[in-house]
């Protein structure tokens, strides 16, 4: 059933009785229209009055909104955090094996590098270069890991530091070559002043015996003139400057024997 604005202010009036009782004037605290001299101002009062219930009820949806959304936020940074820590952690990881896997390979270029130099030949040519070399080809230390429970930053810095230090190694092994082959090149240049200076006195002495004798004083002409001729050639070799110090030490040798033979073979 269904009542009219009179008809609900007459009920209002039966269910809340003496409610506007010792108002000033007798105001009612809601004016219906057309009822009790009222006119139509009051109506246009009651539809513009402020509906508290209604504002309180908006503010309290908004705040919900507002708490629900910074949670969210906040949830989200969280999540953010958690796999960016994850991400340093993995990074770090990956740095280090970096590391394993170039220290492995280290090994194995350093022993074949230091294979192709006699270092005691480079020491006793130039021992300076003998230590240096011998420095140069030591094991690194090895870095840290990565940190246990570190945060963000800390494996940021743990993964920078092992990074770099698997790049000095890496250049570590191309410095090591070229420190060898000049290790390699000087104990070559001594070997060669050595035999070069051994030859030159061989055909020194070669040049004294045939100058103070003839090929009829010995028993064995031939060891005379064959000795001649290598002592030309022994001078050639030396003029040229081509001859390797193997090539120097063979002649030096076989001009030493045969100047022993004639010496000891004379009639």
């Amino acid at each position: 059933m269904t009542m009219g604005a009179h008809g609900q202010e007459d009920w209002f009036d039966e269910v809340m009785p003496g409610l506007d009782d010792g108002r000033p004037g007798g105001e009612r605290r809601f004016p219906w229209p057309g009822r009790h001299g009222k006119d139509d101002g009051d109506e246009a009062e009651a539809r513009t009055r402020p509906r508290i219930g209604v504002r309180v009820g908006v503010a309290t949806v908004i705040a919900t909104g507002l708490m629900v959304g910074a949670g969210l936020t906040a949830g989200m940074v969280s999540a953010n955090r958690r796999e960016r820590l994850a991400d340093a952690s993995a990074a770090c990881e990956r740095s280090a094996r970096a590391w394993s896997a170039g220290s492995a390979a280290w090994g194995r270029d350093r022993d074949r590098i230091m294979g192709s130099v006699d270092l005691d030949a480079l020491r006793a040519t130039d021992p300076d270069m003998a230590g240096a070399l011998e420095r140069l080809s030591a094991d690194p230390a090895t870095p840290a890991g990565c940190t246990a429970g570190g945060d963000t930053a800390t494996l940021d810095a743990d993964a920078e530091r092992i990074s770099k230090a698997a790049d000095r190694l890496a250049k570590r092994s191309e410095r090591l070559e070229k420190a060898v082959a000049k290790a390699g090149q000087t104990v070559g240049d001594a070997e060669s002043s050595r035999a070069r200076s051994r030859l030159e006195r061989a055909v020194a002495d070669a040049r004294g015996l045939l100058a103070g004798s003839t090929a009829d004083q010995y028993k064995v002409p031939y060891l005379y003139r064959r000795l001649g001729q290598l002592t030309e050639q022994a001078a050639g070799l030396l003029d040229d400057g081509s001859a390797s110090p193997a090539d120097m030490d063979r002649l030096s040798q076989g001009i030493g024997t045969m100047v022993a033979s004639l010496a000891s073979g004379t009639r």
